[in-house]
């Protein structure tokens, strides 16, 4: 028995025909699977590249409702603003958004929102702060999203969350 903790990535995949009868990853293995990421991946998850990953395919369940958090005066007017929220909606329709409790806020970059650095940038100093019913779905169009203010003293970090914080009170 290995004495390391193994590390797990929970994965909603829809496999992309793009290289027809090859199987696995870039030696042809039917048991390894080539993850293609950029860096920014990697360093928020904590990978290396040439590490061994776990991958547990799960079903993901529609959220009823997503409360997201954000670190700056900034980022939360523009995330409480008219555009952001048609672009999650225009998200949804076009693709599936996932969303995990714990985790920076992930969303396609649209050009309607912004160029993709300021975004990206929002994106990063976001957190979600809850997930209903379940810690870890799907955003649809019936997702009631909510958007507060995190008090900046209180965040310790791009994905941890103070155990003070109340995700149920707002500022």
């Amino acid at each position: 028995e290995e004495s390391e903790t193994k590390k797990e990535l929970f994965a909603c995949v829809s496999p992309l025909p793009i290289c027809k009868g090859k199987v696995g990853g870039d030696d042809n293995r039917a048991d390894i699977t080539t993850l293609f990421a950029e860096e920014k991946f990697f360093q928020h998850y904590g990978f290396q590249h040439d590490e061994e990953v776990s991958i547990r395919l799960v079903k993901a369940f529609p959220l009823s409702r997503l409360v997201i958090g954000t670190r700056k005066q900034q980022c939360y007017n523009w995330a409480d603003g008219v555009m952001f929220g048609t672009g999650l909606l225009v998200a949804v329709c076009q693709q599936k958004l996932l969303a995990r409790k714990g985790d920076v806020m992930l969303a396609p970059v649209l050009p309607m929102l912004g160029d993709a650095d300021s975004v990206l940038q929002h994106y990063f100093d976001m957190v979600v702060l809850e997930c209903e019913p379940v810690l870890q779905g799907i955003v649809t169009v019936n997702t009631s999203i909510i958007v507060t203010l995190l008090d900046e003293e209180r965040e310790s970090g791009p994905t941890s969350l103070d155990a003070d914080i109340d995700a149920s009170s707002a500022p």
